[in-house]
């Protein structure tokens, strides 16, 4: 009986330790939502989620900022000043994200990474990137889906001062489902299948 209780546990204990975060490449990996879309076409943001920088963040026009080259329209969004990561909060948690991010020319960086830090409630879940191709145009996607909730996201350009502004543009999310089970509610079962164990073998 003991045997089965610590396989039971261990079961649980392994489905918890597989929680993570799964980098998609376009839009379609995100799923089949319900998903959201802010493409900064207007002043009102969609509901949900949002925007800040330390200095302030704008909306902009691609032809100032990405060759005139967007996903979607003309506008996007970027900094009040160079260098400073984006960072979107969600008003409820989400389990998918992805954007297209440009302004990456060699007029101010030799190359860099560009990467999103996710965090949930707990802390940071993960960090995904993709390396950016300095042709100038907000034409690459970076994206992932999670299967725990996500409260923040923060965009940056290398792991340093990348001396460019941000910029990025339709951003599509959607709200979490449900997840695994949280350390408080996984110990709460844990203690449940071994009371339930100890009564069986009582009986």
């Amino acid at each position: 009986m003991k045997k089965l209780a610590l396989l039971a546990a261990t079961a649980l204990l392994t489905t918890t330790a597989q929680a993570g975060i799964t980098q998609v490449f376009n839009v379609s990996g995100l799923g089949a939502g319900p998903l959201k879309v802010e493409n900064f076409e207007d002043n009102i943001f969609v509901s949900g989620i949002s925007f800040s920088a330390p200095n302030g963040i704008q909306r902009a026009g691609s032809a100032s900022f990405s060759g005139g080259v967007t996903p979607s329209g003309t506008m996007g969004l970027t900094t009040n000043m160079y260098g400073q990561a984006i960072t979107m909060n969600f008003s409820t948690p989400t389990s998918a994200l992805g954007l297209y991010f440009g302004n990456d020319d060699r007029c101010c960086s030799n190359g860099f990474t560009a990467y999103l830090d996710i965090f949930g409630s707990a802390g940071q879940l993960g960090t995904i990137g993709v390396a950016a191709n300095m042709n100038d145009y907000t034409d690459q996607f970076l994206g992932f889906t999670s299967d725990q909730n996500v409260t923040r996201v923060t965009l940056r350009y290398g792991s340093g001062n990348v001396g460019l502004y941000h910029f990025i543009d339709d951003v599509t999310f959607g709200a979490a489902a449900s997840k695994v089970p949280e350390p408080a509610t996984l110990g709460l079962a844990l203690a449940g299948l071994s009371a339930a164990l100890i009564r069986r073998r009582r009986g």
